[in-house]
């Protein structure tokens, strides 16, 4: 009978999980670490995964793998029907797009059954956070931030003042604190580095800047 080594569990706030393991079932950090690389993609089944992983030992020596992942392309997979399943998925050369553009070749073949049930789950949507609101487009004038969704000028982009004249389709956000938009303004490097990450046009979706925003506070308070 073989030998389960450890856990791996995903988690979207590190803090958190680490507080809970530690504090409340005793459990130490031995091991940290930022993963990347031909070997972590092979594991997790997709291409340039950046991962923060952090294990743990209880006084028996049960060990468990908290990962924290700073990308995560299956998103966009929730997407598509579930009885389409990916056959190949190849990074196109850089220079196939101009202006910097990435894209994928990908083949997908109809199967009579639901990737979803060999392993391939789905992954949940943030759509809201306690640090800030969602305005709709005709309330943007009552907004304190803007952080631009799509394109390649805009997407990533945090502005705190002359945003209004943008397009619908952005993101207007009511903040809880002076402290929350002193956050956003200091993430907005990081924001605009996952929205040059997706294929096709730069995007920085509502699940993107929570997670990311999230992420950024975690390491934030860590250091």
């Amino acid at each position: 009978m073989s030998k389960i080594r450890h856990t791996g569990i995903v988690t979207n706030n590190l803090k958190k999980s680490l507080q809970f393991w530690n504090k409340y079932l005793k459990f130490k950090i031995y091991k940290q670490a930022d993963e990347s690389g031909e070997l972590i993609d092979k594991i997790m089944l997709y291409k340039d995964v950046k991962v923060k992983t952090v294990k743990l030992r209880d006084t028996s020596g049960l060990l468990i793998e908290l990962l924290s992942f700073k990308n995560s392309p299956r998103i966009k997979q929730n997407k598509i029907k579930p009885y389409l399943h990916c056959e190949v998925d190849d990074d196109l050369d850089a220079a196939t797009f101009p202006n910097g553009i990435s894209a994928v070749k990908q083949y997908w073949k109809v199967k009579n059954t639901s990737r979803f049930e060999i392993g391939v789950n789905e992954i949940p949507m943030h759509t809201e956070h306690p640090d800030f609101e969602f305005l709709d487009y005709k309330d943007r004038f009552e907004a304190d931030v803007f952080v631009g969704e799509y394109g390649c000028g805009p997407s990533g982009v945090v502005k705190t003042e002359n945003f209004t004249h943008y397009a619908r389709g952005h993101h207007f956000l009511n903040v809880r604190s002076p402290e929350v938009i002193q956050n956003l303004v200091e993430f907005a490097p990081k924001f605009r580095e996952v929205a040059t990450q997706c294929n096709g046009r730069y995007h920085f979706g509502k699940n993107d800047l929570i997670t990311t925003y999230i992420q950024c506070l975690d390491e934030k308070e860590q250091a």
